[in-house]
């Protein structure tokens, strides 16, 4: 008996092939760059980028194995081996597109030179002043601060006590004045003829005005209403006219209040002249401060002219 054996063994053999594909297309950047002489910029830019990347990959494996075994006498041991390629075929495409970035600048430069013109014009003023006679001077007096003065005052007016500075301008015979004027610092032509406060008071009022008197080559002038005296009664402390009980009260009310620490005006604390007015009129002992003692002296005063035997202040002082 005669046994065969026979194998068969068949194996097939696997081959990979890979093919890369990569395309790259690349466009030109363009730049163009324009220089216009205009007062315009404009500037434009355009990019555009576009990538597409494609890939196939394909992969076949094929694996076969055949075994047969037959029976005989004659035992035989054959191996037969086939291989079969397997192919696999990757594609992989990458498609790259650039498209170009065109900027376009416009460089516009404007400029523009104006033209400054200068005119200057020259004036040339030509004062003419005749000087050749003058005819006479006008005055401009400059007043001292307010001077106060007592009713019964019979000393005149003195210059020093009322006047700060004189102008002197010269008047020309065809009735010109001159521009510049004389500052006058002498006051030995100047008077108040005669005028006295006694003289000049009235119980209405206590502002006066005091005409003035200048006299020069061409004889004496008379300045007025330049020059201002206050004149009142000596004791007066409210302003009314008369030194009474009633000033010798307010007196008494205002130095209570001032010994008391507080802020309070004699007679007004709107109208700063009359209030040193007041002031001047009620320190009727001239202490610098007015107080209970002028306010005792007042009553005094007052009491004299009430009994009908009246007295002068220099009587009331001298007797205190």
């Amino acid at each position: 008996m005669t046994t065969t054996a026979t194998t068969e063994s068949t194996t097939k053999a696997t081959t990979t092939t890979t093919e890369s594909t990569t395309t790259s297309t690349t466009k030109t950047t363009t730049t163009t760059t324009e220089s216009i002489t205009t007062s315009t910029t404009k500037a434009t830019t355009t990019t555009e980028s576009t990538t597409t990347s494609t890939t196939k990959a394909t992969t076949t494996t094929e694996s076969t194995t055949t075994s047969t075994t037959k029976a005989t006498t004659t035992t035989e041991s054959t191996t037969t081996s086939t291989t079969k390629a397997t192919t696999t075929t990757t594609e992989s495409t990458t498609t790259s597109t650039t498209k170009a970035t065109t900027t376009t600048t416009e460089s516009t430069t404007t400029s523009t030179t104006k033209a400054t013109t200068t005119t200057t014009e020259s004036t040339t003023t030509t004062t003419t002043e005749s000087t050749t006679t003058i005819t006479g001077y006008t005055y401009v007096v400059e007043a001292k601060d307010p001077s106060f003065y007592f009713s019964h005052d019979t000393s005149e007016f003195q210059p020093e006590e009322l006047i700060a500075s004189v102008t002197r301008y010269a008047v020309y015979s065809d009735g010109t004045t001159s521009e510049n004027g004389e500052i006058l610092d002498d006051f030995d032509a100047f008077d108040f003829g005669g005028l006295t406060p006694e003289i000049l008071y009235t119980q209405e009022c206590s502002e006066y005005y005091v005409s003035l008197n200048v006299a020069d080559e061409f004889g004496t002038h008379t300045i007025t209403e330049q020059v201002k005296a206050y004149i009142g009664v000596k004791g007066d402390a409210n302003l009314d006219g008369m030194a009474d009980a009633k000033d010798a009260a307010k007196l008494l009310e205002y130095a209570a209040a001032v010994g008391a620490g507080q802020d309070m005006p004699l007679y007004s604390d709107s109208d700063e002249t009359s209030e040193n007015l007041a002031h001047f009129l009620a320190e009727v002992n001239a202490s610098g401060d007015a107080d209970a003692k002028d306010a005792a002296l007042i009553l005094e005063y007052a009491a004299a002219i009430g009994s009908g035997e009246p007295k002068t202040w220099d009587e009331i002082l001298g007797a205190a």
